[in-house]
């Protein structure tokens, strides 16, 4: 039984209900843990030291370091009072070593479970997106896995049945992205969402400075699909626009349809 809510994402059709009221709680601030914190503040409620370290190095984790654009200005204050009490004195450098474990960690996964560890799925005008990110201060990592990378995205997409699945690796040192293109109907989204283009050797649309999927990668997405985008297809004596619904959870090739070039 679902008792409250905290959380600093949106809210989207069906996704909660409850059978009595409950509480909620959600702020359009960058961490989660930063409600909590400031939850312990307003209530004048002692905050053990260990519990201190933990939500600030959440937080630094959730806003790449407070230098996410999804980073508020109370995030910031709320981690200089976390580092007080927790004893940090660089929170820096305890950001670079957190970082630097979250590289090595992500040595012990494989691309599956990369893949598929932040996803996150929205339903847009009947279609669905899968956005999944992988934030690495070492994107070598993924570079060299690359076709493994968009192997399994076709796998996931053909299993799932998403009409486009992405995959984003997000540098939190150089606070950039790049975008795995799986098909075209993802390269001709992502080109009119992003106004990027890809790579045809590596299948790879850099992104620049898009490193929140909340609020610099999803937006565009959004806007485009409900702004009645459609996938530009070519076929003999038919219309060369064709609406993704009628052609969903396809590749390239559809019984004759052939993707523009």
């Amino acid at each position: 039984q679902i008792r409250g809510i905290i959380d600093h994402h949106a809210l989207r059709n069906g996704s909660v209900s409850s059978d009595l009221p409950i509480y909620m709680d959600i702020r359009p601030w960058g961490s989660v843990s930063s409600i909590i914190a400031h939850t312990y503040f307003r209530n004048k409620k002692t905050m053990p030291k260990e519990v201190a370290g933990i939500m600030l190095s959440a937080i630094l984790s959730d806003t790449l370091n407070r230098k996410s654009p999804t980073c508020t200005d109370i995030d910031r204050d709320i981690c200089r009072r976390l580092a007080k009490i927790s004893g940090v004195a660089d929170i820096d450098k305890l950001a670079r070593e957190q970082f630097s474990a979250k590289a090595k960690v992500l040595l012990r996964y494989d691309i599956a479970e990369i893949i598929r560890m932040d996803l996150k799925r929205f339903n847009i005008k009947g279609m669905t997106v899968a956005y999944g990110v992988c934030e690495t201060p070492d994107v070598g990592v993924l570079l060299d896995r690359k076709e493994e990378i968009l192997t399994e995205m076709a796998k996931l997409k053909r299993e799932s049945g998403d009409d486009f699945v992405f995959f984003a690796m997000i540098d939190i040192v150089q606070l950039k992205s790049d975008l795995f293109i799986v098909g075209e109907p993802e390269k001709q989204l992502a080109e009119v969402a992003f106004k990027s283009t890809m790579d045809a050797k590596s299948r790879i649309m850099p992104l620049g400075d898009r490193v929140s999927r909340k609020k610099t990668m999803m937006p565009p997405i959004n806007a485009t699909l409900n702004a009645g985008w459609k996938l530009k297809l070519s076929m003999t004596g038919s219309p060369s626009d064709t609406n993704l619904a009628a052609i969903a959870k396809s590749g390239t090739l559809i019984k004759g349809f052939r993707a523009a070039a």
